[in-house]
């Protein structure tokens, strides 16, 4: 899988309902039904040193939570619009 199709199909994950959290719908497209701690993988790793804060794992949920006082509406758009962002532009995250 390509890496914008990666995200791409992680941000229909989360528009649909089938994924609550952007890490969780990365991963189910990478692993393969093995598990992984989320933060061992590099799609992951990479999604949250460019948008997690201070670039790590820990934390991002809380950053989510109060960019949207808590909406979960909000919430999911964020969080599309995040996944649909990496997958245009990873390259030049790279």
């Amino acid at each position: 899988m390509t890496q914008e199709a990666l995200y791409l199909e992680a941000a229909r994950k989360i528009a649909e309902g089938e994924e609550k959290y952007s890490c969780y719908a990365i991963m189910s497209g990478t692993t393969h039904g093995f598990y992984s701690p989320p933060w061992e993988i590099e799609n992951i790793k990479k999604y949250c040193e460019i948008f997690g804060p201070g670039g790590g794992y820990y934390g991002f949920v809380s950053e989510i939570i109060n960019a949207t006082n808590n909406d979960p509406k909000k919430m999911t758009n964020l969080r599309v619009l995040l996944l649909t962002l990496m997958a245009a532009c990873w390259k030049d995250f790279k």
